[in-house]
């Protein structure tokens, strides 16, 4: 078994500090035999605020129970609208 935590962060000029606006546990089960499997995973966070500054988002991703196997992440992107 395995799970990748998937964590939306947001960090604003104004203050500089990091805040968890959204957390994602994506699992994967039964990878016997298996020497490559793909999982394809999307998520949709909105974000309503007032601020005076830029922000910057970013999606971080930990791994957890990954035990004699690995795991890679690619090809990912971050589409945002704003209004």
């Amino acid at each position: 078994d395995g799970t990748l935590r998937y964590e939306l962060i947001r960090i604003c000029n104004d203050d500089k500090t990091q805040k968890i606006l959204g957390v994602w546990a994506i699992g994967r089960k039964d990878f016997f035999n298996i020497d490559k499997a793909t999982n394809i995973f999307s998520f949709t966070f909105c974000d309503c605020i007032e601020c005076p500054s830029c922000c910057e988002y970013i999606v971080t991703v930990t791994p957890i129970g990954f035990n004699g196997f690995s795991a890679t992440v690619g090809r990912s992107s971050i589409v945002a609208l704003s209004q």
